[in-house]
């Protein structure tokens, strides 16, 4: 669905991703953690990026810019991020019309990681973890918009691995999960929501046709103030593969749900849901744990 047409790729060639590590914005100590900043943009389709704003405009649906190193075999060297376990770009100043940011990491040998956050008052932030096995060999990474509009590009970098202390279970009552287990927690707390499923990830088409059902919905967070979401954007679960999974998020991305409380029942907090999609079976809610950011003097 989101492949790109790499003739229309710049043909700029990607600057030299110089390393820097991340400064402290305050007195608060943080993690040794090594960043790297992803440099300019070197390629767009049915968008347009500008450097010296750095300004992305989409004009379509779910198109983008992005960052394209090479495949090795066909156009130039794959990049080699081994050292690195995530991407993180933050957008702000986002057009209205935008209300969800989708981020892709290609591998040479055609997996992909996808991840898509809703625009919350005009920011974004996208966390996509490296995948192990292929991270090595990167091919391409691109940031999509889910409508025609704006964007500006904040921020872009490469970061080494996180430390964080022993998980803490959060008490879930029928996938509920009471604001006071967040209490106590910084805005970098990783959130970990545990759930499992059986089968195939493929469906049955109307026509009979089997078809894949790679990275598609299968669960969402949501707030329990808005439990049809009509208001307060959910955080959707996409699913990769079958068998015990998790999905992970920081305490940061879903405190907008944590400001709501229900007029009815006077409860506030979030709910994590998954269900059952074509072919899947079993697909059930396991655990949710939160873990506090290591610091250091």
């Amino acid at each position: 669905m989101f492949e790109t047409t790499f003739n229309t790729a710049r043909k700029t060639v990607i600057t030299a991703i110089a390393a820097s590590t991340i400064a402290s914005c305050s007195n608060t100590p943080t993690n040794n953690i090594t960043a790297e900043p992803l440099g300019n943009m070197n390629y767009s389709w049915m968008s347009n990026y500008d450097s010296i704003t750095q300004k992305i405009t989409y004009g379509a649906n779910w198109v983008g810019s992005g960052w394209w190193y090479g495949d090795d075999a066909k156009k130039g060297k794959s990049a080699n991020l081994s050292k690195y376990e995530q991407v993180v770009i933050e957008v702000d100043s986002v057009d209205e019309e935008i209300d969800k940011m989708g981020l892709s990491i290609e591998y040479t040998n055609n997996k992909a990681t996808w991840i898509q956050v809703p625009v919350i008052d005009g920011h974004a932030t996208l966390h996509a973890t490296l995948e192990p096995d292929y991270k090595k060999h990167i091919r391409e990474i691109y940031l999509l918009g889910n409508r025609p509009g704006t964007i500006h590009l904040k921020n872009a970098y490469f970061q080494t691995k996180i430390e964080y202390t022993e998980p803490k279970m959060l008490k879930i009552s029928d996938g509920f999960i009471d604001k006071k287990e967040f209490e106590g927690f910084s805005k970098n707390a990783r959130l970990d929501f545990t759930y499992t499923t059986s089968g195939e990830l493929t469906q049955t088409d109307t026509n009979g046709k089997t078809i894949s059902m790679q990275n598609w919905s299968i669960g969402f967070i949501i707030s329990i103030a808005d439990t049809f979401h009509e208001k307060i954007p959910p955080r959707n679960i996409y699913i990769t593969k079958t068998g015990l999974q998790t999905y992970s998020c920081y305490l940061d991305d879903i405190q907008y749900m944590l400001n709501v409380t229900d007029s009815t029942t006077g409860q506030c907090g979030i709910k994590f849901v998954v269900w059952d999609l074509g072919n899947l079976k079993d697909v059930s809610t396991v655990c949710a744990t939160i873990s506090e950011e290591k610091y250091h003097n």
